[in-house]
């Protein structure tokens, strides 16, 4: 798992805006995604409120130029779709 801080957005959203994540974590399995939650809540050292984002479509973020976490699949980095990593 990666953990960032003051993270542009921009090429995470379809529509290009400019903002930044104060914090970005990007997990790659199940058991990353669960150490964020430890005891059911987001853990106590990362800023909230906190966005679980996907691949950008149909994002939409808040007028203020930077969100407190943000939370992603690793996965999201590679350039292969799922389709093109299954051929």
């Amino acid at each position: 798992m990666e953990i960032r801080t003051n993270v542009s957005l921009r090429a995470m959203n379809t529509f290009g805006m400019e903002v930044k994540a104060a914090c970005l974590a990007e997990y790659s399995s199940a058991g990353d995604l669960r150490s964020l939650f430890p005891a059911g809540e987001l853990r106590s050292d990362l800023p909230r409120p906190w966005y679980h984002i996907g691949g950008g479509s149909n994002l939409l973020l808040p007028k203020t130029s930077k969100v407190p976490s943000s939370i992603r699949p690793y996965a999201l980095h590679q350039s292969r779709s799922p389709r093109e990593t299954e051929r």
